[in-house]
C-alpha cells in the first residue's frame, strides 16, 4: 500500500515537473505570438478584454465562455489597463 502511495506522488510530482519544463503552446488555434513571462494571473470583476483590428468576435466569445466560469461579466474595451486581457 505504501508503495502504491509513493508511485503516484512520484507520477504527480513528474507530471508537474514536465509542465513546468514545457515552453510550448498547447492552445488551439496556435497562437502567432506567445511570450512566456515569470509570475500570475488573475481574473477580477473590474478586468477588461481589450480588443484590437478585427478580434471583437473573439472577444464576444471569450466573454461567453469566461461568464459561466468566473460568474463576472468582462466587459470590452480599447485602451489596456494592468490586469486587462489583451486581444490583438
Amino acid at each position: 500500500m505504501k508503495k502504491a502511495v509513493l508511485f503516484i506522488i512520484f507520477i504527480f510530482f513528474g507530471m508537474i515537473a514536465i509542465s513546468y519544463a514545457q515552453k510550448e503552446c498547447t492552445i488551439i488555434p496556435k497562437p502567432q505570438k506567445v511570450s512566456f513571462k515569470e509570475g500570475s494571473f488573475s481574473l477580477e470583476p473590474s478586468t477588461k478584454i481589450i480588443t484590437g483590428k478585427g478580434t471583437e468576435i473573439i472577444a464576444s466569445r471569450l466573454q461567453k465562455m469566461l461568464e459561466p466560469a468566473t460568474g463576472f461579466r468582462f466587459t470590452t474595451a480599447t485602451k489596456a489597463k494592468k490586469g486587462d486581457i489583451i486581444l490583438s
